[in-house]
């Protein structure tokens, strides 16, 4: 009955949280006032001084602070650390402890914190965290769970601390001349954190399976199986089993497909996910979180497993930034899907088989208002007005509620409001509603309502507050420093999906189906407009259909426009003025007028009989079908263990790879040979077409002729052929006589069996061919 509580409880989301801090140091008074003593540089041994706030103002109007100066001489190492140590230790035992520190400073850089003597067994750790603003205060705070940036590389957390060490831009050396920082309120805060269950596979509604992709399980589905190891932090009885076949792409992963029943809710402040794994080796855990419905963006972070044989839980900090465009944090959204990759970045000759369980939300504590600023530059704004005003789901979307100033005249209105952590729509309007901003959808800064009716400003609100700094009226960036980019796709020579088509991918652009395009009046031509900051550049594709695994996603490989060490991308920028990009779907083309390229016919040809194995089928995959595991079948029509097919190709360069029984086994290169290429991690065979062509037949794995296949196994028909001179000098006569029925393929052989000419003839008559460029030696001519 307790179990059924608990669930009960998770899935209702009723779970209580409670929250509290701890202050260190705030220099106010002898119990949490210290000096630091310095090192590294001119100044070792002399200690830091206790100063009056330079500037009480915004998120810090204390009257003391602490100095802390690195001297132009400055070691990469030079830092400062307390003496005497602080009278109240940095006890990071409670579950979601954090240390924060509001810092000061005149130049964009970073703090890292090191924890040193514990006196709780607790290794000595170090962190570092940028600082984002210059000339106003900020709070950084540092997660005690990641694991330090020195040996032996593990985390405080759980442990307390009596010496605290500040390096201020750690890694850096000394200036030319003295840098002067400030710090102030060193703080624990701590949460008792609640965990609301998303998946334990143990329920049906706990429980879903997950679709792979980007390796040969494409379109299968994960298995839920018993626990392979029932101890330590997981004894439960089911865990999800996740393949990595060998040789899979480095993004290969699986996506949640159903969705979970319970969505993953991070609108609480102090979120964060967690999630156990079970892995026979060292790497790493990637999640990524599509489809919120509070219009937060796609999100996708890293944490590496540290440990293998056992299970261990790894938590993921959704208030970072993703490490895809738009880099935004995940904090303060609702997410339906779940995307899981193991070892994201790198791949295995190996299969590889890891096991995940307990995929939990973890909400912190509350907090309390925050400082939030808001600028506005009105000098580009074309009306005339009186006053502006920030409205918002804050404050019920007021008509007057929040004023904003312009004291200096200087066109820009700004004001700090004290708001709660967590998500909110804004807007600036002039006069009471008389005007307000108008947003498209596209803009980075903005989010649109289900209904489609309003777009607005979006904003997720840190626990430490947010200076915005300042914008354009209507635009997301400050004025002059964004671009409009105006894409238009033409369609038609292809049959548009009732869906519609997208532009996708390149980090900057979602998935099909986020970036829609539109074709109001119906010619043909789909079109979006987007802001996006002065030099913008990405790569991109187009989509015929909202498909997730980009199924539909055009093919340009070969053409010009396509990035072969990109998924075959087009690529836009860098952008430094407003700009139209006009061009068809799946065409290389400068225009909407879709007129199909040159095309050639390639018969592509694989030998087999020196394969050793056991196959029912061979594939052609490549970067003219989008690496498919079974698009383009070849045949053996007469059983001679050569098998071919033909396609029509625009012209252009392609890999590709022979395969077999989709991807069950394929060609396996070491790199260097005459016929393919190596790009990253990748060595593929390459062609390039530019006239209709019989390619030669390779043994399978080769760049060779099959040796079984060489010219000693190849019947002579006299009566066909007659070639003179022979020998030849810089060049040959071959005759092809009457019995000859339509056309041929003229091959030139040396003694290794290797192909080193190749020419398609029409028919019987005569033929020179140039032999001038061949060195001296025997050849093979049939």
């Amino acid at each position: 009955m307790k179990k059924v509580v608990l669930l009960l409880m998770a899935l209702m989301g009723q779970l209580s949280l409670l929250s509290g801090q701890t202050v260190i140091l705030d220099f106010e008074s002898p119990a949490t006032s210290t000096t630091f003593q310095y090192f590294g540089s001119s100044l070792d041994g002399s200690t830091n001084a206790i100063i009056a706030n330079p500037n009480p103002s915004g998120i810090n109007t204390s009257g003391m602070v602490a100095e802390f100066v690195k001297p132009a001489d400055a070691q990469t190492w030079a830092g400062a650390f307390s003496n005497p140590n602080p009278t109240f230790p940095v006890d990071v035992t409670a579950a979601g402890s954090q240390v924060c520190i509001k810092v000061h400073r005149d130049r964009i850089g970073n703090l890292a914190i090191k924890l040193e003597n514990s006196t709780t067994g607790g290794p000595n750790w170090i962190q570092t965290v940028p600082n984002t603003t210059t000339g106003q205060w900020e709070e950084l705070c540092f997660d005690l769970t990641l694991p330090s940036l020195e040996g032996p590389f593990e985390p405080a957390a759980g442990h307390v601390y009596s010496t605290v060490v500040l390096f201020f831009d750690f890694g850096i050396s000394g200036s030319e001349s003295a840098a002067t920082s400030y710090f102030d309120d060193l703080r624990v805060s701590s949460a008792l954190v609640a965990c609301s269950t998303v998946l334990d596979f143990e329920a049906a509604a706990t429980s879903t399976t997950f679709q792979y992709f980007g390796s040969s399980l494409d379109g299968s589905a994960t298995t839920i199986i018993a626990n392979p190891n029932p101890s330590g932090i997981n004894t439960s009885s089911m865990v999800t089993e996740f393949i990595k076949p060998a040789n899979s792409q480095v993004w290969a992963g699986a996506f949640s497909n159903p969705d979970p029943s319970t969505p993953l809710d991070l609108t609480v402040d102090g979120t964060q996910i967690c999630i156990k794994v079970h892995r026979d080796q060292i790497g790493s855990l990637s999640i990524k979180l599509e489809n919120s419905s509070t219009g937060g963006a796609n999100w996708i972070q890293t944490v590496p497993n540290t440990t293998t044989g056992e299970w261990e839980e790894l938590c993921f900090d959704v208030s970072l930034p993703s490490l895809e465009g738009p880099f935004e944090p995940a904090a303060g959204h609702v997410y339906s899907r779940v995307v899981l990759f193991f070892d994201f970045g790198s791949n295995s000759d190996q299969d590889v088989t890891s096991y995940f369980d307990d995929l939990v939300v973890c909400a912190g504590g509350p907090s309390g208002p925050v400082a939030v600023s808001f600028a506005v530059d009105m000098n580009t704004y074309a009306g005339s007005f009186n006053q502006v005003y920030v409205s918002g789901t804050f404050n019920n979307w007021s008509a007057d509620a929040n004023p904003l100033e312009d004291t200096d005249g200087d066109g820009i209105w700004t004001t700090t409001l004290q708001l709660l952590p967590g998500v909110i729509e804004y807007k600036f309007q002039v006069d009471g509603w008389s005007d307000q901003e108008q947003f498209i959808g596209t803009e980075t800064c903005t989010v649109t309502d289900p209904s489609g009716q309003f777009t607005n400003r979006q904003l997720v609100i840190p626990g430490s507050g947010i200076d915005l700094g300042t914008v354009c009226w209507n635009s997301c960036y400050k004025c002059g420093q964004s671009v409009k980019i105006t894409v238009n796709l033409g369609t038609s020579h292809i049959n548009v999906a009732d869906s519609g088509v997208f532009i996708a991918g390149g980090g900057n652009f979602g998935n099909p189906g986020d970036f829609p395009l539109a074709d109001p009046d119906g010619d043909g031509v789909y079109t979006l407009v987007f802001e996006r900051p002065l030099g913008f550049e990405s790569f991109y594709t187009f989509t015929n259909g909202n498909c997730l695994d980009y199924s539909c996603k055009e093919i340009i490989a070969g053409q010009d426009c396509a990035n072969p060490n990109n998924f075959n991308d087009r690529k836009m920028g860098p952008i430094t003025q407003d700009t139209v990009i006009s061009t068809c779907f799946a065409l290389c083309t400068t225009d909407t007028d879709c007129i199909p390229p040159p095309m050639s016919s390639v018969t592509f040809r694989i030998d087999m009989k020196e394969y050793v194995g056991s196959f029912v089928n061979v594939y052609l995959s490549g970067s003219m079908n989008g690496w498919s595991a079974s698009d383009n079948p070849l045949n053996d029509d007469n059983f001679d263990d050569l098998w071919e097919t033909t396609l029509d190709l625009p012209h252009g360069t392609y890999e590709f790879k022979f395969q077999l029984d989709g991807w069950s086994v394929q060609e396996e290169f070491e790199g260097g040979e005459d016929c393919t290429l190596t790009t990253g991690a990748f060595t593929n065979r390459i062609v390039t077409i530019e006239e209709d062509v019989v390619l030669p037949a390779f043994c399978f794995n080769s760049c060779v002729a099959c040796l079984s296949s060489s010219v000693s196994d190849v019947q002579l028909v006299s009566d066909l052929f007659s070639f003179l001179p022979n020998p030849a000098g810089e060049q040959i006569q071959v005759m092809a006589s009457d019995a000859l029925k339509g056309a041929f393929t003229l091959q030139v052989y040396n003694l290794a069996g290797q192909p080193v000419f190749q020419r398609q003839y029409e028919g019987p008559g005569s033929y020179t061919v140039n032999t001038s460029a061949l060195p001296d030696g025997f050849y093979y001519l049939m």
